[in-house]
């Protein structure tokens, strides 16, 4: 039985930490433990959307912004577990939330992160179709052997 992961380096732990409100400046080493830690644990991008889900929501706008800096970072550095995740209508009911309120400044803020998002997803869906006819033509051992690690 494999032992709990310590409170320091908990997807909690590193989400609490990245988007604490007292921050001064964006704090990238929680920001890539947590994208980090989400790939590899079994329940990562389950846990780590009803993080960000919550936190995005937050009344603090520092605190809801960096949110939205962590998912971004995210869907750039992590795989398609996460990417799933996501693109769940679960995580984007709770998006629509965020965006419903009559604060106009928080929204724009919130679109263009949102924005960004769906441009790394589309990007991402891009470069996948690309190596599957890459992967479809004849290529070498050793290409079709990197083509394998880019889709992990």
């Amino acid at each position: 039985m494999a032992a709990a992961p310590s409170d320091e380096t908990s997807l909690q732990s590193l989400i609490n930490k990245a988007t604490n409100p007292l921050n001064k400046e964006t704090d990238w080493d929680n920001i890539k433990g947590f994208c980090d830690k989400l790939d590899t644990e079994p329940d990562g991008p389950q846990l780590a959307t009803r993080l960000l889900a919550h936190k995005i929501q937050s009344p603090q706008e520092w605190e809801a912004m960096q949110a939205l800096l962590v998912l971004e970072t995210c869907m750039k550095n992590c795989g398609n577990r996460f990417h799933g995740e996501v693109g769940k209508f679960r995580f984007l009911n709770e998006l629509i939330k965020v965006v419903s309120p009559k604060d106009q400044k928080r929204v724009e803020k919130v679109s263009k992160r949102v924005n960004a998002i769906q441009e790394v997803k589309e990007s991402v869906s891009l470069l996948s179709q690309l190596l599957e006819g890459y992967s479809k033509e004849s290529c070498s051992h050793s290409n079709q052997e990197l083509i394998k690690v880019c889709r992990a």
